[in-house]
């Protein structure tokens, strides 16, 4: 997926607590502020490359959006970002910080009886080394697996390691949200600290939706580091869920809309499916 932004060589990196961190630290009326859409956007870069002619460097990238001000100059005098773009320092990076957030999550448990079990591991491959009663799964996480086939093989993984009678409780971003919110959006969030800018393509035959993110976080003085992380959501009607977990021996127990009591709207971006294993 390119970016609709100038471009510019630079560090990708899987930032999941980056994500996490920032999307979970603005106050809702800040978030409402910083909310822009891709016109705006758009208007706001030409509105900096107008106020400091020649910004655009060679080859650069001009943030211009407020937390980012200040990047690395080049010869030119414009503002660029020097960075790698390598496959192999992505997954040792993300693999870092998955073994970072688990041991953080294991020290701040030690002493609880019964004690914890943390586990990474791929959800088309999940082993629980024994069964359970309840099974949670929240922030959209099967959205994430990459197409209906993926999904089975999950509802299936979590059917084995599942008590009969037991539940599965999950969310699921619906393809009214991919459609009318996400379809061609850009999000542009911004704090002291960080900027980031959230951009989504949405394929028509399918209604996934590709998502690419774009933090710059300050470094220290007039330096910023850019991250970047791509990835696609698949979503799917309510209807193609329930058949996909009674195949797999789950009997559809009820729907909510959006963490509420009531019923899913026609119009519900995200749905809470309660089932139990039959």
């Amino acid at each position: 997926m390119r970016s609709s932004f100038p471009e510019a060589e630079v560090t990708r990196s899987l930032s999941s607590n980056l994500v996490k961190y920032f999307f979970t630290s603005l106050s809702q009326d800040e978030e409402k502020r910083v909310i822009d859409s891709n016109e705006l956007v758009r208007k706001r870069l030409a509105m900096i490359l107008e106020d400091r002619p020649g910004a655009e460097g060679e080859g650069g990238f001009v943030s211009g959006l407020g937390a980012v001000d200040v990047l690395e100059a080049s010869e030119s005098g414009g503002n660029i970002i020097k960075a790698r773009d390598e496959a192999k320092e992505i997954l040792d990076q993300a693999r870092a910080e998955a073994e970072e957030m688990l041991a953080q999550a294991m020290n701040k448990s030690l002493g609880l009886a019964p004690p914890i079990l943390y586990l990474c591991q791929d959800m088309e491959e999940l082993d629980l080394y024994g069964t359970v009663d309840t099974t949670l799964c929240t922030l959209d996480s099967l959205n994430h697996l990459p197409g209906k086939e993926a999904l089975r093989r999950t509802l299936h993984r979590v059917w084995l390691f599942t008590e009969p009678g037991g539940l599965f409780l999950f969310d699921m971003n619906t393809p009214e949200k991919h459609i009318r919110r996400l379809n061609g959006s850009t999000y542009l969030r911004e704090t002291e600290e960080v900027c980031c800018i959230w951009q989504n393509t949405l394929d028509p035959q399918d209604n996934s939706v590709g998502i690419e993110l774009d933090f710059f976080v300050g470094e220290g003085g007039e330096r910023y580091r850019r991250y970047s992380e791509s990835f696609r959501e698949y979503a799917y009607p309510k209807e193609e869920i329930q058949a996909l977990l009674e195949a797999e021996g789950f009997r559809l127990l009820g729907l909510r809309g959006d963490y509420t009591d009531g019923p899913p709207s026609p119009e519900e971006e995200r749905i809470i499916y309660i089932a139990r294993r039959e």
